[in-house]
């Protein structure tokens, strides 16, 4: 970041660029909500949103994986930890390839981010 003039403002803009489309996306799902749009006969649209809506948070996960500092790790244990608790579940080890976060997680969720 230090070899690059301006990275930290465009980091900063990122970042806060992210944070505003999220919101965006919260305030939009929250009308379609208050107008009912989630009843027949747009219920379809409602799940493609909602397909969309889930898309949209492996993507910011994933990009908030990238750096791979403190804050991507227990970023990654948080939303990994509770996959862990449901008994006899193992999907947690199917996208990190392990229990614990380790380089091959992190392989795996840049080779995702991506393609999500």
């Amino acid at each position: 970041m230090r070899e690059v003039p301006w990275a930290g403002g465009i980091r900063y803009m990122h970042s806060t660029g992210a944070s505003f489309f999220f919101v965006c996306v919260y305030l939009h799902m929250f009308r379609a909500m208050l107008y009912g749009s989630y009843r027949k006969p747009r219920e379809l649209l409602w799940i493609f949103g909602m397909l969309i809506f889930l898309c949209l948070m492996a993507e910011a996960f994933f990009g908030y994986l990238l750096p791979w500092g403190q804050m991507s790790y227990w970023g990654a244990q948080v939303i990994v930890k509770p996959v862990r608790r449901d008994p006899g579940h193992r999907a947690e080890s199917s996208p990190s390839g392990s229990a614990a976060t380790s380089s091959c997680r992190m392989r795996r969720s840049t080779v995702f981010s991506p393609t999500t």
